[in-house]
């Protein structure tokens, strides 16, 4: 599953560390002045944590996590 994560930066400092682990490929990473922006391959299953955790401990505040494609390739092995 290809996902793009958003982020206040000041938010993504505190929590990178926290959502990265759960990515199998990073395809983008982009720090801006006012947010940060990950596009990543992740298993189906870490959505879910993703975006729970972002619910947690954003309390709303400009964080999101978007679907880009439910189906994504990683070399030889296709993820679902």
């Amino acid at each position: 599953m290809r996902v793009r994560v958003t982020l206040p930066t000041r938010e993504a400092k505190r929590l990178k560390e926290k959502i990265m682990p759960l990515a199998t490929s990073v395809e983008d990473e982009d720090w801006g002045d006012a947010e940060w922006e990950l596009v990543a391959l992740i298993d189906p299953g870490s959505f879910r944590v993703i975006n729970e955790l972002l619910a947690k401990e954003c309390k709303g505040g400009g964080s999101r996590v978007e679907t880009l494609s439910f189906a994504a390739v990683q070399g030889e092995d296709r993820i679902d």
